[in-house]
């Protein structure tokens, strides 16, 4: 257990043994700990393999569909947001390489996971609830995308990837290459993606007008060994995306513009004491605009808010970072400090131009803000005996945020009547973990964690936001208090040559959760704003509990079987009713064969009815249950080209899951084909 913690966390530097084990046997690099839910690495020889994953699925976002306990919240046919059980937006962290990064858009229709593409991603890291809190203070937990980087040790690798799918009559085509010096002293790796879609269609030949889109990504990443001991690296990714049709919200994205900038140093054995250590310093920025231009006249004179008139938005966030770590590892003992500070500007502006040429209007929705964050993160980890092995993580934060404009500051200041300073928030987290391994294939793992989420910058300074599933104009509220969670999780493994049964029971119990409170109620009389307003505040706590099962059989050498199992329920206590958002019950089961030179897998996954909604924190509505097939397949046709091709939801099933807003439906069947080549 030790020495796979000492992997993961040394993040070993490419040398020419490991060029020999990527030829040959498993080289898996997992961040192997207690309470990691799952983990995707590198390797030909394993199931969780983003190598694996990427023979079978299209997107990043099927990747993080593919994850236990993590649901996906759909606002169109482009960029869905990642929920981990049931909890999202501030409830929960989502980095790049452990770098933060936040949305521009106060409706979140840019999630930060759009920004890394399927061929970037080296391995997912995905921790529910406070389990780990190396990359952030969250309640609900953590999710890291770890891109792939240039590597020394391959002196020439090159893919490239053309593929269509029919649901959307989506033409995408995707290349990677890696280019090594012959001394393996300097690497240079490169990737590009080009996305067009038309509108997609649902099921039942349902089509799903004004939801096109399109997009491109390009990664540049370098790395110079140093030495045999020391690497740096630096990395740039850019993003774009335009004419984004968002048919379940009132406005479209027009152009999304992202760049994510990094350098790295790593080095390893400085000294007896400190085993390995990286710095990195990283800026990223994001610029997002949406506009109600494309919508019909018609549209835009009876919509339910604001009607008669355009309402371009402009939202800029950037984010300037430092992350740093050490890691001293004894015998039987693991130690790991983590300093990690980071400062936000976040800016949002909306024009109001009346369709009668009335006078133009203009508001900040969020007027300049700063945020800063200055965090210090520890690891132990320690192994008494080969049957027996502890874990405790603790993590400190102190943020403050401000309001830069003065005139926003002002028009907020006077919508609450009170003086808005600085706000500061003291953050602290701690969690433990024991596990013990009761037979050579079975081991027992608990889990208790406290911690806390400040709010977010939105949710103190945002100023008239509409929120399209309550139908409600949202304000934000400087006072806020820190939501602060309790865990407790039970785990247990058993692990055969043949097979791998797991399952674990969770509860949360969150206190001051975050959400938004009626102030003003709903005027129809109120041709402007018809809707009722809503603060964000501390609604006393809630409970979360649950249960994950799931399991993989080999019933021969070629034809494995798997299966993954959830039940979930989440409460408010002060309102009697549940959270938003619960994921409903669910089952999903798959059948794959595998020869050498082709595979193929049939699945299918049955959803339970939601019938336990929210009515006062957020207006829900019932959602069926529903069952959806497909079937993939693979084939290496010559040495280098490779085919793969599906068919999703076979029986083209109109539905739409409980996380759809507006119960926007799911992509109805898909026939999808992909060719590549690699060298």
């Amino acid at each position: 257990m030790i020495a796979e913690c000492i992997i993961s966390l040394l993040m070993t530097l490419p040398t020419p043994a490991d060029s020999a084990v990527k030829k040959g046997k498993d080289s898996v690099r997992v961040y192997k700990s207690n309470q990691a839910v799952v983990v995707y690495g590198t390797g030909s020889n394993n199931g969780n393999s983003i190598d694996a994953v990427k023979q079978t699925l299209n997107s990043s976002d099927d990747v993080i569909s593919m994850v236990q306990g993590v649901t996906m919240m759909r606002r169109a046919n482009f960029a869905q947001e990642p929920s981990i059980r049931g909890l999202s937006a501030g409830e929960i962290c989502v980095t790049i390489d452990g770098m933060k990064m936040h949305s521009a858009c106060t409706d979140r229709m840019d999630p930060i996971s759009a920004y890394v593409e399927i061929e970037n991603m080296r391995r997912l890291e995905v921790n529910k609830g406070a389990t780990d809190v190396t990359n952030g203070q969250s309640v609900g937990g953590t999710m890291n995308f770890v891109t792939q980087h240039a590597d020394v040790s391959t002196p020439l690798f090159y893919r490239a990837e053309g593929g269509y799918e029919s649901v959307s009559n989506l033409r995408r085509a995707r290349a990677e290459a890696n280019i090594a010096t012959t001394n393996e002293r300097f690497a240079v790796r490169a990737t590009t993606s080009i996305k067009r879609s038309n509108d997609y269609w649902a099921g039942n030949a349902t089509r799903i007008n004004n939801s096109g889109y399109a997009k491109e990504n390009y990664l540049l990443d370098a790395a110079w060994r140093i030495n045999g001991s020391s690497q740096l690296g630096a990395m740039m990714i850019a993003d774009a995306a335009r004419n984004i049709g968002y048919p379940a919200l009132i406005m479209d994205a027009s152009k999304t513009m992202a760049y994510i900038g990094a350098m790295e140093f790593k080095t390893t054995g400085i000294s007896e004491q400190i085993s390995q250590m990286n710095c990195k310093l990283y800026w990223n920025t994001v610029e997002h605009t949406m506009d109600d231009y494309k919508r019909s006249v018609d549209e835009v004179r009876t919509r339910v808010i604001m009607p008669n008139m355009y309402m371009p938005m402009v939202g800029t966030s950037q984010t300037t970072g430092l992350l740093a770590n050490a890691t001293s590892v004894a015998e039987s003992s693991l130690v790991k400090l983590t300093v990690d500070m980071y400062m936000l500007n976040a800016n949002a502006t909306m024009r109001m131009i009346p369709l009668d040429n009335k006078p133009e209007m203009f508001l900040h929705n969020l007027g300049d803000i700063t945020l800063t964050n200055s965090a210090l993160a520890g690891e132990y980890v320690y192994q008494p005996s080969a049957v027996l092995s502890f874990q405790t993580q603790a993590r400190f934060d102190y943020t403050s945020r401000f309001i830069n404009d003065a005139s926003a500051k002002r028009t907020l200041e006077s919508y609450l009547n009170t003086t808005i300073d600085t706000r500061t928030y003291f953050l602290y987290s701690v969690n433990a973990a024991a596990t013990w391994q009761a037979l050579e294939e079975v081991s027992v793992t608990a889990v208790a964690a406290r911690s806390m989420r400040a709010p977010t910058h939105i949710e103190n300074f945002g100023y008239y936001l509409y929120n399209p599933m309550d139908n409600s104009v949202y304000i934000g509220n400087p006072f806020i208090k820190p939501s602060v969670s309790y865990q407790a999780e039970v785990k247990a493994d058993y692990v055969t040559e043949d097979i791998a049964l797991s399952g674990a029971v969770f509860m949360y119990t969150i206190q001051d959760y975050i959400a938004g409170v009626t102030f003003v109620e709903a005027d129809t009389t109120n041709l402007l704003f018809k809707q009722a307003f809503r603060r964000y505040d501390n609604i006393g706590s809630a409970q979360l509990l649950g249960a994950e099962f799931n399991g993989t059989v080999a019933l021969t050498e070629s034809i494995q079987a798997r299966f993954a199992a959830k039940v979930q329920s989440g409460k408010s206590i002060r309102y009697n009713e549940s959270l938003p958002f619960m994921p409903p019950a669910e089952c999903d089961v798959r059948l794959s064969y595998k020869q050498e030179g082709w595979w193929a897998e049939v699945g299918c996954r049955f959803v339970a009815a939601q019938n336990s909604i929210s009515s006062v924190i957020l207006h829900e509505d019932a959602t069926k249950g529903f069952a959806v097939a497909d079937m993939r397949f693979g084939v290496a046709v010559l040495s280098h080209v490779t085919v793969k091709a599906g068919i999703e939801n076979i029986l083209d099933s109109l539905y739409h899951e409980h996380f759809s807003i507006n119960n926007l439906p799911t992509r109805g069947r898909n026939f999808y084909a992909s060719i590549a080549y690699t060298y």
